[in-house]
Parts: C-alpha cells; sequence; structure tokens
C-alpha cells in the first residue's frame, strides 16, 4: 500500500502522466483516477476535491488495515501483523 504523501511526492515518477497509485486508483470508483500532477495541485492548491480525495483515500487505508486486522486475529497471528503493518507505514509512535 502507498501512502497519499508518497504518492504526491514521488520524485522518481513523471507527476504529468503517471496515473496515481495505490489504494485510491484500485478501491475508489472509477470516476476518480486522476493523475498525481492533479493531485499534487489540489493538494497545492487548497482545493476541497483534493481533500474530498484525500479522504477517500484515508478512509480505504484505514479500511484495508482494519481488514488485516480482523484477519490476522482469526487466524491468530495479529503481533505478526501489527510488525508488518508498522514495518511498512511507519514506526511504534505511530503512522
Amino acid at each position: 500500500m502507498e501512502t497519499f504523501s508518497s504518492a504526491v511526492h514521488s520524485e522518481k515518477a513523471n507527476a504529468s502522466t503517471t496515473v496515481f497509485p495505490g489504494i485510491l486508483r484500485a478501491q475508489a470508483p472509477a470516476s476518480i483516477k486522476c493523475t498525481k500532477a492533479y493531485l499534487r495541485h489540489l493538494y497545492i492548491a487548497h482545493e476541497d476535491f483534493g481533500k474530498t480525495l484525500m479522504s477517500i483515500h484515508n478512509i480505504r487505508f484505514l479500511i484495508k488495515v482494519m481488514e488485516g486486522a480482523r484477519k490476522a486475529i482469526q487466524e491468530d497471528r495479529f503481533l505478526e501483523y501489527k510488525e508488518e503493518v508498522y514495518r511498512k507505514f511507519g514506526s511504534k509512535k505511530g503512522f
């Protein structure tokens, strides 16, 4: 999974042509596929639509994390899942 900030601030990708990667593209309605350049513009310009897209992305991200947590609890491996999430997305201090 990729966070919004890593997608918006990616220096390696061509921002004018790359379609936004990660959860937003994979899980959001098809009408919300945008380029990184457009999303960055919305973010920098403080456009309300950008805030809406970020909210959709963030909520979907949290849903996916919780789905993984539920599955890990059912499989009795929650501590391993927690460490995996921390390793992928941040330290024990938080995301």
